[in-house]
C-alpha cells in the first residue's frame, strides 16, 4: 500500500509528465514541435528545447538509475555538459527515449523505496527541476511562435 508521501510525489510527478494542470506538462509541452523547432535556439548562449530534453532525460535517468540500483555512467563533472551528453541526434527517438524515463519513474514512485526521505526528497528536487525546465520549454516554443495556448499556459 502506498504512504501519503508516495501518492503526493506520484501526483506532483504527474504533473511534470503528462498531466497539465497548474503548469504544463512535458507531454504537452512537446506537442506537435517539429524536429527543427526543437533545435532552434532562443539565444545564442541558451539552449535549445532539443538540449534541455537531453538535460531532462540525463538528470531523470541518472536518479532514477541510482534509486533502482542499476549502473549508469557518472562521469559528468559539468551540468552543461548534461545538455549535451547524447547519441541521439533524432528528435523523435529523443522524444520517446524521455517518455521511458519519465514512465520510469512514474512507475517507481509507487515502489516501497519512496517511503525512504532521502529518496523522496530526491524525487522531490527532479520533480522541481522537471518543472522549471519545461517552462523554459513553453517559452521558448511562444518566443518561436509554436505554442499553441490550448495546451496550457496563454
Amino acid at each position: 500500500m502506498m504512504s501519503t508521501l508516495q501518492i503526493f510525489l506520484q501526483k506532483q510527478f504527474l504533473t511534470t509528465y503528462n498531466q497539465t494542470e497548474w503548469f504544463v506538462s512535458l507531454n504537452d509541452a512537446l506537442k506537435n514541435l517539429t524536429a527543427e523547432q526543437s533545435t532552434q535556439k532562443p539565444a545564442k548562449d541558451l539552449p535549445s528545447i532539443f538540449e534541455i530534453v537531453t538535460h531532462l532525460i540525463y538528470w531523470n535517468e541518472r536518479h532514477i538509475k541510482n534509486i533502482t540500483s542499476q549502473p549508469f555512467d557518472t562521469t559528468l563533472t559539468d551540468n552543461e555538459q548534461s545538455f549535451i551528453k547524447t547519441t541521439i541526434r533524432d528528435w523523435e527517438e529523443l522524444h520517446k527515449k524521455a517518455d521511458v524515463v519519465f514512465a520510469e519513474w512514474q512507475k517507481e514512485l509507487g515502489g516501497d523505496k519512496f517511503s525512504n526521505p532521502k529518496w523522496a526528497e530526491i524525487a522531490g528536487h527532479i520533480i522541481t527541476h522537471n518543472a522549471y525546465h519545461i517552462g523554459q520549454i513553453v517559452l521558448i516554443r511562444k518566443l518561436q511562435n509554436s505554442w499553441n495556448a490550448t495546451d496550457g499556459v496563454k
